[in-house]
């Protein structure tokens, strides 16, 4: 059964493989990027983009999700059966209206989305790129999600090798749901990154294509109503198929998964069989943590971040900046200032302010695990191998500093180092969930 036919029309038209398990949110994030996209277009005069839906029965459906939430304040109910749904990417310019391309989407069960699965097959045989969906909360809070996606990631890492053998250009976004549930701020996406690592560090052994993004679509209410409240849910969307419209450009022809790879299904199963088929080592530890790289200009165009809460950034960092010159040993408006710094993508900056906060502080060994990290997401590992360092040796047992050392260690082929830290990171584990993450960083790395 085949849900994604080719389009005829002389614009591009994009397969998007959605995979996730059930109740990670696909369909609110369907529904609250759809309704962002609409809600953009309607307060935009001269430049806006927007999604038209090709026939009336999706957009119903997706209308009675909107409506559902509206009368009832909760989210829908798990997804039942798999649902099609076409769209037309739009832009305005002024009063020309120009029609980018159109890309096709199936909200897909959770249970579906396995390779013995025949229409799940045929999906991913048919696509030109994957929304892989990770509940955000459960990856922070709880230490046994990892094991939970232990099959989702068989089926990302078999499209991926695939891919990467055959040149295809082809593109993961990593969408991590449900972030409005966790505590807003720079530290809270570290700890999502530093967990995402599982699946990033295989990602990129496979010369794989992909980017973060952060997810959070709280129902709100207003004048006894309730409402998705969304803020850039569209931009994955609009990533992967930016990314599709440059290849389709420079190619002028964007072939979908199957017509690249010219294989059967049971070529993926293949690489899914419970016996290894490679090793994946360790290649770069984080990556960048916000912003949207690679989103073509027309999407940061239709996007744009709201012009008003960008200047009260701005004079809250100027106001923070003040108050840190008249007094240099305040030490906490000086954090916020870190944090700031990293919102806004001044990474630079916040090492700088780091570095002058260890000085006045320097027993403080969580900021020294800050810094270390924010040298690791700019790719300067030896300088962040240095601090882990100089952290065991005031400490030797401290866990953060074994363990991402440990990271390092294995990245740079050092295996048995990458072991011997990981085991003393493990008996020094303050807690339950630390020994679950440290044994789950042992197996996945091969040094059992």
């Amino acid at each position: 059964m085949n849900f994604l036919s080719p389009s005829s029309s002389e614009y591009p038209h994009f397969n998007l493989l959605s995979i996730g398990r059930r109740g990670v949110g696909k369909t609110v994030f369907l529904a609250g990027s759809y309704a962002e996209m609409n809600q953009v277009s309607q307060e935009q005069d001269h430049q806006k983009i927007w999604f038209d839906c090709e026939n009336g029965d999706d957009k119903k459906t997706l209308d009675s999700i909107l409506d559902y939430v509206k009368r009832t304040g909760s989210y829908p109910p798990p997804t039942l059966k798999m649902t099609n749904f076409d769209f037309i990417l739009k832009q305005k310019n002024h009063n020309k209206v120009k029609t980018l391309c159109d890309f096709s989407w199936s909200d897909i069960p959770g249970e579906y989305c396995d390779f013995t699965h025949p229409d799940f097959q045929d999906l991913v045989l048919s696509s030109h790129s994957c929304c892989v969906f990770i509940n955000g909360e459960k990856l922070v809070k709880d230490p046994t999600y990892i094991e939970e996606l232990e099959g989702l990631v068989k089926q990302v890492m078999a499209i991926a090798i695939l891919v990467d053998e055959k040149a295809i250009d082809y593109g993961f976004a990593l969408i991590i749901t449900q972030c409005d549930r966790l505590p807003s701020g720079s530290m809270t996406r570290l700890q999502i990154e530093e967990n995402l690592q599982f699946l990033t560090t295989r990602l990129e052994a496979a010369n794989a294509k992909y980017q973060r993004f952060y997810s959070g679509i709280p129902i709100v209410s207003k004048n006894d109503e309730y409402y998705f409240e969304v803020n850039g849910s569209a931009a994955a969307f609009l990533w992967i198929v930016s990314e599709l419209q440059k290849d389709s450009f420079l190619s002028r022809h964007h072939q979908s998964l199957d017509n690249s790879l010219k294989l059967d299904v049971s070529s993926l199963q293949y690489w899914l069989s419970p016996s290894p088929k490679i090793v994946w080592p360790l290649v770069g530890i984080v990556g960048t943590l916000f912003g949207l790289a690679g989103i073509s200009l027309f999407v940061l165009n239709g996007l744009s971040d709201n012009k008003y809460d960008n200047q009260m950034v701005q004079e809250s960092i100027q106001e923070l900046e003040t108050t840190i010159e008249n007094n240099p040993n305040d030490t906490q408006s000086a954090l916020t200032l870190v944090n700031y710094y990293l919102n806004q993508e001044q990474s630079q900056q916040a090492i700088d302010l780091l570095k002058k906060i260890i000085q006045q502080k320097p027993n403080n060994l969580e900021n020294k695990i800050q810094l270390a990290q924010l040298y690791e997401r700019m790719g300067e590992t030896q300088a962040a191998e240095s601090i882990y360092d100089g952290i065991l040796t005031q400490n030797s047992t401290y866990f953060d500093a074994l363990f991402n050392k440990a990271l390092i260690r294995h990245k740079q082929g050092d295996s048995t180092a990458a072991k011997d830290l990981l085991q003393k990171a493990q008996e020094n584990a303050s807690s339950e969930p630390l020994k679950v993450k440290t044994q789950a960083a042992i197996k996945q790395l091969d040094l059992e």
